[in-house]
């Protein structure tokens, strides 16, 4: 009970934001966000930040019972005008113990007297821990659809990828060749698989199969098309054109058994036809 109490008073201080957000100067702002990062200082974070909203996913990450971590840095470069600034950054995250390194860039905008920074489209996968830390208090929804998106495209590679395997295993015991057709192939195919979903993109909510097998192939041996690396041997959509339903990307497996995602410009190098 005297735990809960606790962590009642420790929420309403750091709802207040108890440290000081010292935003004078682009340096500035970016010590005070730091420092929020490190005491879990959600207002005072948002406060460092350029059209940052308040939101339940990103508050909880620096409830008093979060896991902590800790951002620190060095800066590389430091471009600072009237009105705009731009830090170059050696960034370090602390987390769990673990360090990892990584290199930002963080622009800045002086509105009023008050540096902030200014929120960038950045990639979830590299290393600009700060300006993904940033782009995620000022676009939570938008952040969280991203993870989500790429979430289900991962359980789709997978699930392309256990097909793909399915086919390879299905030449091999015809002698290398695709003794399938469209219509013949998810049949054939399935004693090699785990089950029948497999066949399903969690994309698609009506439980058809939006994996199609490349017709070209039917009755092509296998062992022959590994020279072709970019030959496709499934893929999401159907009668030959592929379905970007994943951010703008679609799910292909190669006859190699290499599964991608590709945008329908990268689609253009894939090769149909033997």
């Amino acid at each position: 009970m005297k735990q809960h109490i606790v962590f009642a008073a420790l929420a309403t201080l750091f709802s207040l934001g108890y440290s000081e957000v010292d935003r004078s100067a682009p340096l500035k702002t970016l010590e005070s966000f730091s420092k929020c990062v490190e005491i879990k200082d959600y207002s005072g974070l948002l406060s460092c930040v350029k059209g940052a909203k308040r939101h339940t996913l990103t508050e909880s990450m620096f409830a008093p019972q979060a896991q902590a971590f800790k951002l620190s840095y060095k800066i590389d470069k430091s471009e600072v005008g009237m009105t705009n600034a731009t830090l170059s950054a050696r960034v370090y995250m602390t987390d769990n113990g673990n360090t990892a390194l990584g290199m930002d860039s963080i622009r800045f905008v002086n509105e009023h007297g008050v540096w902030l920074i200014v929120p960038e489209n950045v990639d979830a996968k590299g290393d600009r821990y700060i300006s993904q830390l940033v782009e995620m208090l000022a676009e939570p929804d938008q952040i969280f659809q991203k993870a989500k998106t790429a979430a289900i495209r991962r359980t789709c590679e997978d699930k392309m990828r256990e097909v793909a395997i399915g086919m390879i295993l299905l030449a091999n015991k015809n002698g290398g060749v695709l003794k399938v057709t469209a219509g013949s192939w998810r049949k054939a195919v399935a004693p090699f698989i785990k089950n029948g979903s497999d066949f399903m993109c969690p994309f698609r909510k009506d439980g058809s199969f939006p994996y199609s097998f490349n017709s070209f192939l039917a009755g092509k041996s296998l062992i022959k098309l590994l020279d072709h690396q970019e030959m496709i041997l499934l893929y999401e959509g159907k009668n030959g054109k592929l379905e970007y339903r994943h951010g703008g990307r679609a799910i292909v497996a190669l006859t190699s058994g290499a599964v991608k995602s590709v945008t329908p410009e990268e689609a253009k190098k894939l090769i149909w036809i033997p």
